[in-house]
């Protein structure tokens, strides 16, 4: 697609989410800096130092390789200390904000979530009279924009543009009185497709052995509620002849780690399931390439709601058929009998009952396969989704 030509204006992004972090957040956000003009853009990444599963040296090498500067300074305490002295941290914080406000002079900022950072400069920008944007997730809206949440909801409302992945999350936002001319849904858009080619030789893993003549069901993290998971384990648990069909490859980490690793030995799928752990991006992609089935069974979550999944894109994008829980933005790409199955979050027999059909029908599995991988190439297009950011902001 080509890009409407125009300039580019001068644009401090804020963020949480960045790569060299793994998730569909962080390459979204450092695929849409990537796309800016270098010498229009800044990037501030608010991501407390305990949260990164990135070592410094890593994140440090990848910040260098960017051609724009990357400022890595968070509001959020780290240590116990740092806890007594909260409100010293958010004027470090805010100072800093401060001087690259001044120092860079950016036309407009975008905020990539609701968090403490995003409050912290709130109070730059106002004092600055700087305009922003923000992105809204599946974390954000329901736990974030209820009447109890002033400050996030001030937030939310003084943005010039709300950014949301998906047109359920648009949705939620005008029933908390967001205003509609205020909502842009983005494009579903891909920063790079994983490798779409089968026929390469594949890559030998430590379990490779264990998915010789097996049909490999693919589940990606990270491990948290919503995604539900344990569903997947229940139905593999009590479809004994699917289970003898199949291996299944949880990849990624989460807080849901040991509880899925506990449920598995519980349920005796030892020989039926490995988790690989974390897989850095050229790993993920030969994992995809090895797969036959993608799944994301989910559960209805008050606090975390699913968006739009950057790994039900990418399963698309190398040909997976999948089967996903109709939650969130999930129905916007997936369609029922196409290119893959929705079924009801949490529910154990019907998530079953669509695996099975997968598992057993080579030609079903094939024809969505195809299917998914028309519907990525035509409609997953990242140009259009940052686009939809320039001609705003």
């Amino acid at each position: 697609m080509t890009i409407v030509a125009q300039k580019m204006k001068k644009v401090l992004f804020l963020t949480e989410f960045f790569r060299p972090e793994p998730g569909g957040l962080e390459g979204l956000y450092t695929g849409i800096a990537d796309f800016w003009e270098p010498a229009s853009l800044e990037v501030v990444v608010s991501c407390k130092e305990s949260s990164y599963l990135q070592s410094s040296s890593v994140r440090a090498q990848f910040d260098r390789s960017r051609p724009y500067p990357v400022h890595r300074i968070s509001p959020f305490a780290d240590s116990l200390k740092q806890m007594f002295n909260k409100s010293d941290q958010e004027q470090k914080f805010l100072k800093f904000l401060e001087e690259r406000l001044e120092i860079f002079e950016p036309d407009h900022v975008l905020i990539g979530q609701i968090s403490e950072s995003s409050q912290v400069a709130r109070y730059a920008l106002s004092d600055y009279n700087v305009p922003y944007s923000i992105f809204l997730g599946g974390r954000d809206f329901k736990n974030k924009l209820s009447l109890f949440n002033f400050k996030d909801r001030k937030l939310v409302s003084r943005a010039r543009n709300v950014f949301t992945l998906s047109r359920f999350i648009a949705r939620g936002a005008r029933d908390y009185g967001i205003p509609e001319e205020r909502i842009t849904v983005l494009p579903p858009g891909l920063v790079r497709l994983p490798e779409e080619s089968k026929k390469r030789k594949k890559k030998e893993f430590d379990f490779s052995e264990k998915l010789k003549g097996k049909v490999v069901v693919l589940g990606i993290g990270p491990f948290v509620p919503r995604k539900g998971f344990d569903v997947l384990l229940e139905a593999l648990s009590m479809e004994l002849d699917v289970q003898k069909k199949v291996h299944v490859l949880l990849v990624g980490s989460g807080p849901e780690y040991s509880y899925l690793a506990e449920l598995i030995r519980i349920r005796e799928l030892e020989e039926s399931v490995t988790m690989t752990g974390f897989l850095d991006e050229d790993n993920l992609a030969e994992i995809y390439q090895q797969a036959d089935i993608f799944v994301q069974p989910g559960q209805d979550r008050e606090d975390d709601v699913e968006s739009l999944s950057t790994t039900l894109m990418e399963a698309a994008a190398c040909g997976l058929p999948a089967i996903a829980g109709r939650q969130g933005g999930n129905d916007e790409l997936l369609r029922h009998g196409i290119n893959g199955f929705l079924v009801e979050p949490g529910n154990v027999a019907d998530f079953g009952r669509r695996l099975r059909e997968l598992v057993f029908s080579p030609t079903l599995r094939n024809r969505q396969g195809r299917m998914a991988q028309e519907i990525a190439r035509q409609e997953f297009d990242f140009a259009r989704t940052c686009e939809a950011i320039l001609v705003r902001v």
